[in-house]
């Protein structure tokens, strides 16, 4: 009688764990640079269209739009930890006076491995009726571990965003 081999060698089957292996292994490597350059770039985009959105609303109610980080209702420099808020500020004080003043919309604070500075002006971003912004503003998105994936993009006086893609930018502590 004659037996068919059905089936697979220790050896053979021991080749083709080591072949997944090392593949699975490149393929970690590289997929955690992407995800940081991924999530760098989705919050910069995020950010932006925020700001967009604020220069717009001033634009079309003639009023101040302010977007800051909110720490009991006063606009704070701590980009990183407090919740970023868009806001029409009635009376221009940098403050969430209640009920006065109008929540527009809310971001998510920035992942805790992430970090995120201000390097170029400071507080506040306030859009008078024209969409004038109150300053020059600059900010970096660093990816922890991933100094290749940071991510800077700046607000002029006028009001217009840049994003200025991959960057050379550090974020302070």
């Amino acid at each position: 009688m004659l037996y068919k081999n059905r089936g697979f060698t220790l050896l053979e089957l021991m080749v083709g764990i080591a072949i997944l292996g090392i593949i699975s292994a490149i393929t970690m490597f590289n997929a955690s640079t992407m995800l940081a350059s991924d999530r760098a770039s989705s919050f910069v985009d995020e950010f932006t269209r925020n700001l967009k959105f604020a220069r717009a609303k001033a634009s079309s109610v003639d009023q101040v739009v302010t977007m800051c980080p909110l720490n009991n209702n006063v606009c704070s420099s701590n980009w990183q930890l407090d919740k970023v808020t868009v806001f029409v500020d009635v009376n221009n004080n940098q403050k969430f006076d209640s009920p006065d003043d109008t929540i527009l919309r809310t971001m998510s604070i920035v992942k805790s491995q992430d970090k995120f500075s201000q390097i170029l002006g400071s507080g506040a971003i306030s859009y008078n009726g024209q969409g004038r912004a109150s300053g020059a503003h600059r900010f970096v998105y660093c990816p922890k571990d991933q100094a290749d994936s940071n991510t800077a993009f700046e607000v002029t006086a006028t009001g217009k965003t840049y994003n200025l893609g991959k960057s050379s930018y550090t974020c302070t502590s």
